[in-house]
């Protein structure tokens, strides 16, 4: 039996896909393996440059190519996870780890050291490592994980609360995927770590063993929401699929809870209050200063709010957040009371009305200085009137409407 599948897939990376391949078939190890690459119908010289290197290696190298039809537009993260199920499907290793065609290793004993853990640790299902970001215009590489995050076995539950994330590149896992027929067009980072995760516990080693390439262009807005969409179904897989970590799946997603109780232990004084439908089943740690008043009616949510110094939006910063727009933020403005909420790119032209902090000291220092100041709102009541009256439902309708027509104008003109 082969006891490693190396699975990489592709699509135009006529100039990266050697350097890959270089950092595959250049590692020292004792365990056999094998590279099986999946080509997503390139039309550069990708193909040729595999070609060249499944004769170079003929009993190693297994190449498949998902063909295109001319002219028909595809949705490349729905194709590149089929792409990865149909390597999973071939592969004939013990252990399995993913790889794009243009990221590559940057320790040579890598698969020796992680197939090493996972012979003596049976309890696990997985090893992970660090990585690092790396940016091709500058050559720069910039350490992806914790790098103060000490070497051990991780819990999945542990995973999830703490918020932990490995990139799935990173990861050597036993072969033992059952993937939900229904979730099989989202086979990707998150979502294959996760089902890992379901046969056992993650083994971390800290040394930074890959590089992780980054689009030097960055992302357009519609991979913003792609990679959101995506996210969010990720956070619904997580918690349909067991239950049980529910609690920490919501929190890893959506709101900094841990946030709140060391707030809460520190400030004697402060009570939070969490209004809205906490789902059947779901606990949080109590405590006496955070309070869960449930589902409050549209319609009396002013008047409740009367009664508070500060609104608050403490979310978690991951992939689903950095895309969202906040409706809460307008409401918080229409009822002009003090408010914190933690900084993304996505709201900062919500400077003028919000007070930020971008991690648990500042929140500290925010929370201190604002409570002996009485929690004043940031902005005026003309302030507040002029916004409302710009984001209005009507003010948001005209604006579009003025597009649509200077669209309609250029159209004709042409």
């Amino acid at each position: 039996m082969i006891d490693l599948s190396v699975c990489i897939t592709t699509y135009n990376l006529e100039k990266a896909i050697d350097k890959t391949l270089e950092s595959v078939l250049g590692q020292r190890t004792s365990y056999s393996y094998e590279v099986l690459i999946g080509d997503d119908g390139s039309d550069d010289e990708t193909l040729k440059k595999i070609f060249k290197w499944e004769k170079r290696y003929p009993s190693i190298i297994r190449h498949y190519v998902m063909p295109r039809k001319e002219n028909e537009a595809y949705n490349p993260i729905f194709r590149a996870s089929l792409n990865r199920i149909n390597l999973l499907n071939n592969a004939k290793g013990k252990y399995i780890t993913f790889l794009d065609g243009d990221d590559f290793y940057i320790d040579e004993n890598k698969f020796e050291k992680q197939i090493n853990i996972l012979e003596n640790y049976q309890q696990c299902s997985l090893c992970a490592h660090n990585m690092n970001y790396y940016y091709p215009d500058s050559n720069i590489e910039v350490p992806m994980g914790d790098i103060h995050m000490k070497e051990g076995i991780i819990s999945p539950k542990k995973y999830w609360k703490r918020g932990i994330y490995f990139h799935s590149e990173s990861c050597i896992m036993r072969n033992q995927f059952n993937i939900p027929q229904k979730y099989e067009r989202y086979f990707d980072d998150n979502f294959i770590v996760f089902l890992a995760l379901q046969h056992g516990a993650c083994y971390y080693i800290p040394d930074i063993m890959a590089d992780y390439r980054q689009n030097p262009n960055g992302f357009n807005k519609n991979e913003k929401l792609k990679i959101a969409i995506i996210n969010m179904l990720d956070c619904d897989m997580e918690i349909q699929y067991n239950f049980e970590w529910e609690k920490e799946s919501l929190c890893r997603h959506r709101y900094d809870y841990k946030l709140l109780l060391n707030s809460a232990k520190k400030f004697g004084n402060i009570f939070y209050h969490v209004l809205g439908p906490i789902a059947n089943g779901l606990k949080f740690e109590p405590d006496n200063n955070i309070l869960f008043e449930g589902a409050i009616e549209h319609n009396k949510l002013g008047e409740k709010v009367k009664e508070y110094d500060a609104l608050i939006m403490p979310f978690t910063i991951n992939e689903i957040i950095l895309s969202v727009d906040p409706v809460k933020l307008y409401e918080y403005i229409n009822f002009g009371k003090c408010i914190i909420s933690v900084w993304y790119p996505e709201i900062e032209r919500f400077r003028p009305f919000v007070y930020f902090y971008k991690d648990e000291t500042e929140y500290m220092e925010l929370i201190n200085m604002l409570s002996a100041e009485g929690f004043p709102p940031k902005y005026s009541e003309g302030e507040r009137r002029t916004f409302l009256s710009e984001n209005s439902w009507e003010a948001r309708y005209a604006l579009i409407k003025e597009k649509l027509e200077m669209l309609d104008n250029e159209n004709k003109k042409i």
